[in-house]
């Protein structure tokens, strides 16, 4: 076996082991998963106080290194499917205009939580594809509905439907 090859196999191997790991687990989505587990509790940490976490001991270094990987690696995962959906690359594809649709979509969902991304990309992508068949501007109209979100609801839709969820009056044999 070539050294090529034999490093293809490893990494083949390890991903393997770790889609194995998240399929223990099928009720909770890998990314939640992540952030539950002992070391994005440590990211969040990192995150509030790094000076405090310094202190306690960690290399808060290895540990922000180690989410950048990670974090390249999703994007780079998604690349590849986005490769595999268009069929094509071309230098668009790293366009400003395509990272602020990013934005947007995580701000429309709800910024901070994997479902709201998830419930914001839908939504974006559905505004992007249907209201130009119907309004010329329709950028315009989008960028009122970002200043509407972002003003009153601060926590996007699925922070929204969160919010309604947890008012919501409960009945009796009903858990929660």
């Amino acid at each position: 076996m070539r050294p090529v090859k034999a490093r293809v196999s490893y990494a083949l191997r390890g991903f393997v082991c770790q889609a194995a790991r998240f399929v223990r687990a099928p009720r909770e989505p890998p990314a939640r998963q992540v952030c539950s587990a002992w070391d994005g509790i440590l990211l969040r940490m990192i995150k509030e106080n790094e000076t405090r976490v310094k202190f306690l001991g960690y290399d808060t270094f290895r540990y922000k290194w180690a989410a950048y990987a990670l974090s390249a690696g999703v994007a780079g995962f998604s690349g590849a499917l986005s490769i595999l959906n268009y069929g094509y690359v071309t230098p668009s594809f790293i366009d400003t205009n395509r990272n602020v649709e990013v934005i947007f979509a995580s701000l429309i969902g709800g910024a901070g939580s994997i479902y709201g991304s998830l419930v914001g990309g839908v939504v974006f992508m559905a505004i992007s594809n249907y209201l130009p068949t119907y309004i010329p501007r329709w950028e315009m109209f989008l960028g009122f509905g970002l200043l509407l979100l972002v003003f009153r609801f601060r926590t996007g839709i699925w922070g929204a439907l969160s919010a309604l969820e947890a008012f919501r009056p409960r009945r009796e044999g009903e858990g929660g």
